[in-house]
């Protein structure tokens, strides 16, 4: 149901927000999102597909709906290459319940969320919803990992600013973590807060279920 009215309500939409993703300067996969943007330029609703540099067809995914929590949306998300599957919903704004399906196993699990928890394309949310006190300081957030039924404390301070761009660091705070997990950078436009390049983990594996560290740049 989420996933048809997002295409229907994308389509009337006519911002489209395109994302190529490198790895060491070659592009990997082309992402495509079509938003339904708040008066504060928070996501209200936004459908994410993701293509393969010569080739039309999708071959992944995600719908966020933000209803609920602007932080911690209710998501749908397949990857057909993998045969992957997953949904979240958020029931009574604390408990999200992830239902996983892969490798033909379905998992369904329940993880209680607080005021710091950020999961998935909420962080664009969180990042514009605080653009002007992370330029102050810094924010301690939870980030929510589906694929591990969990939540870890991630820091997210100002790391640079030039030429009206200021740049966004996020790490984890625990140190044992911080020697395993790299950074995520994010670049925003200081005149209109839009994100304009992601530097990290991908939210999507390569075509053999391996975790890829990209670049992207958004247009």
């Amino acid at each position: 149901m989420i996933t048809i009215l997002a295409f229907f309500i994308s389509m009337l939409n006519a911002q489209v927000i395109t994302g190529k993703a490198f790895i060491e300067g070659k592009l990997i996969y082309i992402e495509k999102h079509y938003p339904v943007v708040n008066s504060n330029g928070s996501y209200k609703l936004l459908n994410t597909k993701y293509f393969y540099p010569d080739n039309d067809k999708n071959f992944a995914e995600v719908v966020s709906s933000f209803n609920k929590n602007l932080f911690v949306p209710d998501t749908t998300f397949q990857d057909n290459r993998l045969k992957l599957f997953e949904n979240t919903s958020l029931s009574d704004n604390k408990m999200l319940t992830i239902k996983r399906t892969e490798d033909n196993k379905t998992e369904t699990k329940s993880l209680e969320i607080d005021s710091l928890s950020v999961s998935g394309q909420g962080f664009h949310n969180f990042i514009v919803v605080h653009f002007d006190q992370l330029i102050k300081e810094s924010k301690l957030i939870s980030i929510v990992v589906t694929s591990k039924y969990d939540q870890y404390k991630f820091k997210v301070i100002k790391n640079k600013v030039k030429d009206n761009v200021v740049e966004f660091k996020i790490y984890p705070q625990n140190f044992l973590l911080r020697q395993i997990v790299e950074p995520i950078y994010l670049e925003y436009s200081l005149k209109n807060r839009n994100l304009l390049s992601f530097k990290g983990l991908s939210n999507l594996y390569d075509s053999k279920g391996n975790s890829q560290y990209v670049e992207i740049f958004y247009i």
